[in-house]
């Protein structure tokens, strides 16, 4: 008789009537209390409805009776998921799959959860068992790829992404993990698969470039095995090396950030310049060059009798259009050379320039144009109309201000632009233990984040917290033109900068619930003052995200700010330049490990590294101290590159500490694994601001 009414309930029970399916289970159940199917689907429907607690009682109660059916199992799991118990919904996965090993949903479910929790290697066989049953799925190629790249395996990563490409040819997630893995491949020979890929990935616009600067200057000395330190280049035999689509990608895309290619291009850069004449076949790879010059604010070293020619250079242009009648193709060559040591807006006669159509210009300066002389105009406009919000007054924030006004840092030209979120998603998401306060989902939301440089964290931020309005706060009004033009660029709209000092930020009158400091405060007089305010604008409950230089992972850094001391180097370009090829040249090989630093090959980032005007730096003891000082709770630290194997390696030696927010641990993680903070010189974590009683 039961059978017959089960039947009967688990048909309304699928198509929808979920009040008649439950009142016949519960039928059954009066007469059978331990009935096992009932309980169990009863729990389902209980799950369905929201109930994950009241389903987790209830499917125990069927295991009970029936501890052998695997729908139980997986059913119980997924109701423990609901509820964020894991570690438990894995244990019943796993039963699910020993008692049946074709259960297909059960292994599903357990590889996301697996994926969830951070264990790759777990994850990965359970994904590949699932793909072997539908080999052009795209969602297990495309995690396949991610979980291979997040543990190293960049060309089995790339492997899988390629396949779930030609599934969907233009998500752009899956082709941002594909360039991801292609840019960390260290090429050992010439690809021309891996050419193509990567000249795509330069072209494609919702990527950072940046990462492919090394691998690209990797495979293009795979192709060309010309000497790369020869003192002259026979130019006839290096056109091949000059039309390469790569290499014009990579100057005109990224910074470069490959020493031996750097000294190429300078002793290129000084033979074309100091040649009698320039070969008009040259003219779209010396328009590269110089955009490379741009994109690194001119950082390549100058001899002497390249300063006297371009001097001389300089003056003969700005006197040849007041003199001169329309613009012709000499006087193109002219500025084209020009534009290899600096750019078009230093010339007396920018304005005059800026007034011609940019289309009237030829192919090889319209980038040129657009890039050294418009864009400065237009951010000339865009930092009249900043608003200040504080004076600054304090002596140590007025020197700090004056490095970033003169190179305003970082330097950056494109970001991997991933898809809105919001204020309490991404929350979720950094602190999944936590509980969230339920302002983060009440409007009207805003973020504050002091030191916004030219803008790249805080367009990324403006992503994440796409419902939330940021207030952006910085020193510098250069540095804030160059993040406004950008942000408008990109379409970001929910963005207000405002100059001002930090230790005047009370002005502000108002808390915010989420508040971001990160490598600014290690650059104040007293970091603890700036603190302190940005504490009384937090509200209780509230996150704070503070980045501070590290002592163990900055030693190299200290040796070459004390070497640069004793030289009585002063932070201006031709002390930078000098310098820098000092070190490139093998001079300083006690800190040489310092141009493993994509900044080291900027200049404004170069000043940032080793040039700064104000530094502090911390151990974790230290940091633990100021965050008391400050009576917040520490959440953790946070990591970009390799954050998921960082994590598991800390859970693996630290056990006793799941939260991982224990120092003495962190501490000695940190003697054990040197390396792991050296990659953001020093520490990113997680603050809150605890509720008042």
């Amino acid at each position: 008789m039961n059978s017959n009414i089960l039947t009967e309930a688990l048909r309304h029970h699928e198509a929808g009537r979920l009040e008649k399916a439950e009142a016949l289970y519960r039928k059954i159940l009066a007469q059978e209390p331990n009935q096992p199917d009932a309980l169990h689907l009863l729990g389902v429907l209980a799950h369905q409805r929201g109930d994950c607690e009241g389903a987790v009682t209830l499917i125990r109660q069927a295991i009970a009776g029936n501890p052998s059916a695997p729908t139980f199992h997986m059913h119980l799991g997924q109701a423990l998921m609901a509820l964020g118990q894991m570690e438990e919904a894995v244990r019943h996965y796993k039963t699910a799959l020993k008692l049946e090993p074709s259960l297909t949903p059960a292994r599903y479910q357990l590889a996301n959860t697996l994926l969830a929790l951070g264990r790759l290697k777990e994850a990965g066989p359970h994904y590949e068992a699932l793909l072997a049953l539908e080999p052009t799925n795209v969602e297990f190629l495309a995690k396949l790829g991610a979980i291979k790249s997040d543990c190293g395996h960049m060309k089995e990563a790339c492997t899988y992404f390629e396949a779930a490409l030609r599934q969907l040819p233009d998500n752009a997630l899956i082709q941002t993990g594909l360039f991801h893995a292609l840019a960390r491949i260290q090429p050992e020979a010439y690809e021309a698969h891996h050419v193509a890929l990567m000249e795509k990935g330069l072209a494609f616009p919702d990527i950072a470039h940046q990462i492919f600067a090394r691998p690209a200057a990797g495979l293009l000395k795979q192709k060309y095995r010309t000497d790369w330190k020869a003192t002259e280049v026979d130019l006839k035999c290096k056109d091949g090396l000059l039309s390469d689509g790569l290499l014009r990608a990579l100057l005109k895309k990224t910074v470069n950030a490959d020493g031996e290619l750097e000294l190429f291009l300078t002793r290129l850069r000084r033979q074309f310049f100091l040649a009698e004449g320039v070969v008009k076949a040259h003219f779209p790879f010396l328009s590269a060059l110089a955009e490379q010059g741009f994109n690194n604010e001119y950082v390549f070293w100058v001899s002497e009798e390249e300063e006297a020619k371009w001097a001389s250079l300089k003056a003969d242009i700005e006197s040849n259009l007041v003199s001169a009648g329309p613009l012709d193709e000499a006087f193109f060559r002219k500025l084209l050379l020009f534009a290899l040591y600096a750019p078009l807006h230093t010339l007396a006669i920018a304005e005059k320039l800026k007034d011609v159509s940019l289309v009237t210009w030829p192919d090889y300066l319209q980038p040129i144009v657009q890039r050294t002389l418009l864009d400065w105009f237009e951010e000339q406009e865009i930092k009249d109309e900043i608003p200040s919000l504080t004076k600054i007054e304090d002596a140590t924030s007025r020197a700090v201000q004056s490095q970033y006004e003169e190179n305003p840092y970082p330097r950056w030209l494109s970001i991997d632009r991933e898809p809105p979120s919001t204020l309490a998603g991404t929350m979720a998401q950094l602190h999944p233990q936590a509980t969230l306060p339920s302002f983060l989902k009440e409007p009207p939301l805003e973020v504050l984040i002091a030191g916004s440089g030219t803008g790249k964290h805080v367009i990324l931020r403006a992503l994440s917290y796409g419902d939330a309005k940021i207030t952006a706060v910085d020193l510098s009004k250069s540095s804030m033109a160059y993040a406004r033009r950008m942000a408008k660029a990109l379409n970001i709209k929910n963005i207000e900068f405002h100059q001002g000092d930090i230790l005047d930020l009370d002005c502000l009158g108002r808390q915010f619930p989420v508040i971001e400091c990160a490598g600014v405060l290690h650059h104040m007089k007293e970091p603890e003052k700036g603190w302190s305010v940005l504490t009384r604008l937090l509200r209780p409950g509230g996150f704070m995200l503070i980045g501070l230089y590290g002592e163990a992972a900055r030693k190299d850094i200290v040796q070459a700010r004390k070497r640069i001391q004793e030289l009585d180097l002063q932070p201006t370009a031709k002390d930078i330049r000098n310098f820098r090829r000092e070190m490139l040249l093998g001079k300083y090989e006690d800190f040489s490990d310092l141009m493993v630093f994509h900044d080291f090959f900027a200049l404004s980032g170069c000043r940032d590294l080793i040039f700064h005007v104000q530094e502090h730096r911390y151990t974790i003891p230290e940091i633990q101290k100021m965050i008391d000082g400050q009576s917040l709770d520490f959440l953790g630290f946070q990591f970009y590159e390799g954050a998921l194997s960082i994590k598991n390696l800390y859970r693996k030696e630290y056990p006793a500490d799941p939260s991982m927010t224990d120092f003495s641990s962190w501490e000695r993680f940190e003697k054990a694994h040197p390396e792991i903070f050296i990659e953001m010189l020093g520490y990113l974590f997680w603050c809150r601001k605890p509720v008042a009683n």
